[in-house]
């Protein structure tokens, strides 16, 4: 299936993007909610085949240029969450690659 039209694939509770401490830089919290994990595991689930415990380098392609972050933004995303250089990706990384793209969008910086 895909995204109704209109819907934003990020659409869905936003990441903490963290708070200021004293000294005035941010402080990033890259924990994914459990509120968050059931929306990438819903956008994982619409991106992927049905029934699918991966999801391919094309599908989730897909997925992730809707973020329009620039291409090597997307690079260095995949290569942090496809720990396996396998062509797929779990859901586990799936969420973690969209969490990042959700970060990055918010001016956090990526590891």
């Amino acid at each position: 299936s895909s995204i109704p039209a209109g819907a934003h694939y990020m659409d869905g509770p936003p990441p903490s993007g963290g708070s200021t401490d004293a000294d005035g830089p941010q402080v990033v919290t890259w924990t994914i909610s459990a509120d968050l994990m059931r929306h990438y595991r819903t956008l994982f689930e619409q991106y992927g085949s049905p029934g699918a415990d991966v999801i391919s380098a094309d599908e989730a392609q897909v997925a992730l240029l809707k973020s329009s972050l620039p291409n090597p933004d997307l690079y260095h995303i995949w290569e942090l969450v496809a720990t396996k250089s396998n062509g797929y990706l779990t859901v586990g990384e799936f969420a973690c690659a969209v969490h990042l793209v959700s970060l990055r969008r918010m001016g956090v910086e990526l590891p």
